[in-house]
């Protein structure tokens, strides 16, 4: 008989075949959770209602949940800040860390990605002014840039002569663009857009 997480892997490659790119990685499955038939992910606190929601009605949720339940487990989420969500996974808290680019892997190998992408995420420049971004990240070079404390990443790519600030939230990044205290905003799009489209 097939291992929950070879059975998991299995699943994904057959079933989900789609061109995304955040991954669901999974740490080291204990015992007891394969024995309690519920697998307890972690998610990072962004947008609730969007990708996940308290209440798992979110688009990943209702994704996840569906491809557990034909495998006979539940799903359980917990959002909690970005960056400690990893810590908890890394430490067996969790089994695993809900929506997470590949880059993770570098810091975190114990990590086991799982090789089959949940959604498809583009990370773009929010700006209360044009910014000519023809040469890439190197365009934020000098300017004051906000970022979610978490998302490595972007922590990685934005230059080290910008001034970055580093946030909760996507709720305070958008405060400080907002409010003038940034010049720029880097964020994924599709969150991003709905954040802005639902506060204004």
């Amino acid at each position: 008989m097939l291992s929950f997480k070879k059975r998991l892997v299995k699943f994904f490659n057959v079933i989900l075949r789609c061109p995304i790119y955040v991954l669901l990685f999974l740490g080291v499955c204990s015992a007891n959770t394969v024995a309690e038939q519920t697998l307890t992910l972690v998610t990072g606190d962004m947008v609730p209602g969007f990708y996940h929601s308290s209440e798992q009605t979110g688009l990943v949720d209702e994704l996840l949940r569906t491809a557990l339940k034909r495998m006979g487990y539940g799903l359980r989420v917990l959002t909690v800040p970005t960056e400690r969500s990893l810590k908890m996974v890394e430490v067996g808290i969790a089994d695993g860390d809900l929506l997470r680019t590949a880059v993770i892997e570098k810091y975190f190998p114990s990590l086991l990605q799982v090789p089959e992408p949940l959604i498809e995420g583009e990370f773009v420049v929010f700006s209360r002014q044009p910014v000519d971004l023809q040469a890439g990240w190197q365009a934020l070079s000098g300017k004051s840039v906000g970022i979610v404390i978490g998302m490595k990443l972007i922590e990685n790519k934005v230059p080290v002569d910008a001034l970055v600030t580093k946030v909760k939230d996507e709720k305070q990044l958008f405060a400080m663009l907002v409010k003038k205290r940034i010049d720029c905003a880097v964020f994924l799009r599709d969150i991003g857009e709905y954040y802005v489209y639902k506060n204004n």
